[in-house]
């Protein structure tokens, strides 16, 4: 599956969404942000896809291979999942003004105004 979004861990998750820590029992524990994005009726998806890092973002339509698109088609369809996901952030009030990423290979590096990235899972 393909997200706009950010790669993030549950801590960073807690800090953007300013919840309250005591709600998660590990840093591992990602039903309490979804739940919390539930509630207050959000598209936006948390998920565990590796080693404490979590995609926090909106998923780009997936029938990319089941049908044919043009480029121009595909472009489209990604530029548009993200003014969604910025809509979102937006919406929740999020200050993303500093984002800790995380990838897995490189580990956490902290980001001024991510505008929300490519992530493949």
């Amino acid at each position: 599956m393909i997200y706009i979004g950010f790669s993030i861990s549950v801590d960073e998750a807690v800090r953007l969404l300013k919840m309250d820590p005591s709600q998660i029992s590990s840093s591992y524990d990602t039903a309490p942000i979804q739940t919390y994005l539930k509630e207050k009726g959000s598209a936006l998806t948390f998920a565990s896809i590796d080693k404490g890092a979590c995609v926090f973002g909106l998923p780009v339509c997936n029938h990319y291979a089941e049908t044919y698109q043009t480029l121009d088609e595909c472009i489209a369809g990604l530029q548009e999942t993200k003014r969604k996901f910025q809509e979102e952030i937006e919406t929740l009030k999020i200050n993303t003004s500093e984002v800790n990423l995380i990838s897995t290979g490189v580990g956490e590096k902290l980001v001024k105004n991510p505008q929300g990235y490519l992530i493949d899972t």
